[in-house]
C-alpha cells in the first residue's frame, strides 16, 4: 500500500487498486515490474523478485507507485552471483537510512542516504548467509529499543534463524565490513 493505492504481485501478474477500481497492470517498461516481493521506501515502491531479473530492484517514481521506468530506475543487487533476491527489509523505523537486501546466500546493505537512488551503496553484509525465503525476513523494534532484522537462513541441511546484528557485529569486528553501517 502506497498513498491511497494497493499493488498485488506475484511473480507473474501485478494488479492495483486505486482506492474504487481494480484493474490489471500491463507489462510494459513504465508499468509495474513482476516481481514477487516489495516495500515502500523514501516514497518509492521497490519491488525484487523477478525469474528473469533475478538481482534487480526497481523503484517506482516519487510519490508515484504505479509508474517506473524499468530501463534505468533498477538496482542491481551481486548481478554476477545468478542468485536471486528473496526478501527486502525497510530500515525505516531505525536511524540507519536505507534497508536490507537479502539473498538466498548473501545479505547486502542498501544505503539510501542519498535523494538519488541511482547513488545508493550496495554494501556487502554477509557473503556465507542469506534469507531462505520471502516471507521470513522481519524488522522487530526500533533504533532506540536496540530493534534487529531476523531471517530464516539455511546452512547445509539445516535452517537457522539468524540475527541482523549479530551478523553486523561479527562482520564489523572482523573488518569484513565498512564501519559507516
Amino acid at each position: 500500500v502506497a498513498g491511497k493505492k494497493a499493488i498485488g504481485i506475484n511473480g507473474t501478474d501485478a494488479i492495483y487498486h486505486d482506492g474504487s477500481t481494480l484493474t490489471a497492470a500491463g507489462n510494459g517498461n513504465t508499468d509495474i515490474p513482476r516481481g514477487k516481493f516489495g516495500i515502500y521506501h523514501k516514497n518509492k515502491v521497490l519491488i525484487a523478485g523477478n525469474a528473469t531479473n533475478r538481482s534487480w530492484i526497481w523503484y517506482s517514481s516519487t510519490l508515484d507507485p504505479l509508474t517506473y521506468d524499468r530501463s534505468v530506475n533498477a538496482i542491481k543487487v551481486s548481478d554476477k552471483d545468478n542468485d536471486e533476491l528473496t526478501a527486502l527489509v525497510d530500515l525505516s523505523l531505525t536511524t540507519i537510512p536505507g534497508f536490507i537486501a537479502f539473498k538466498e546466500r548473501s545479505c547486502f546493505f542498501v544505503d539510501s542516504s542519498d535523494a538519488t537512488p541511482a547513488n545508493w551503496e550496495v554494501i556487502p553484509l554477509d557473503p556465507a548467509h542469506g534469507c531462505h525465503a520471502t516471507r521470513t525476513a522481519i524488522a522487530i523494534g526500533s533504533s532506540i529499543l536496540g530493534g534487529d532484522v531476523v531471517y530464516l537462513s539455511q546452512e547445509g541441511d539445516k535452517f537457522r534463524l539468524r540475527s541482523l546484528r549479530r551478523t553486523i557485529n561479527y562482520a564489523l569486528s572482523t573488518g569484513a565490513i565498512l564501519s559507516k553501517i
